[in-house]
């Protein structure tokens, strides 16, 4: 939001800004779809193992299900805090993107950093977009002798 307002306001020519997701890798999106299937069976198992252990595949009931069955606030707490974690990070791109028209103006994936304001106006100056140059407030001091 903060770019789009700088954009806006001290842009020349009327700009587009709008916001969008950049996709993450297709290896990625299947792993964080892998993570939510074991976050689900897990809660499953948290609600559900004992019963199925006992009653329907007539084996011992393990250790970890017991475990599990035992703190089911805690387990399901646990569960779903790791797995969205987990899959939240896979699923990060950590884009950051600028485009103008088809002209990449700034990418934090090929720079490996944020732009500055700076940064942004300086790449949109490359493309021929002019800017309001920036007011610099002087500072007021009480002592007109003082500066």
């Amino acid at each position: 939001m903060q770019v789009a307002n700088l954009i806006n306001s001290r842009a020349l020519e009327n700009l587009e800004v709008r916001g969008s997701d950049y996709p993450p890798p297709a290896e990625k999106l299947r792993m964080a779809q892998f993570v939510n299937y074991v976050q689900m069976a897990a809660l499953a198992t948290t609600f559900g193992g004992e019963f199925l252990f006992k009653t329907v595949l007539s084996m011992e009931i393990p250790d970890i299900v017991k475990s599990l069955s035992s703190n089911k606030v805690t387990s399901f707490m646990g569960v779903w805090f790791v797995g969205n974690v987990v899959a939240s990070n896979l699923l990060s791109t950590g884009a950051f993107e600028i485009w103008k028209g088809k002209h990449l103006v700034w990418s934090t994936i090929k720079q490996g950093r944020m732009p500055s304001g700076d940064d942004i106006v300086r790449e949109f100056q490359r493309l021929g977009v002019e800017f309001q140059a920036m007011q610099v407030q002087e500072k007021v001091h009480p002592n007109p002798n003082r500066r």
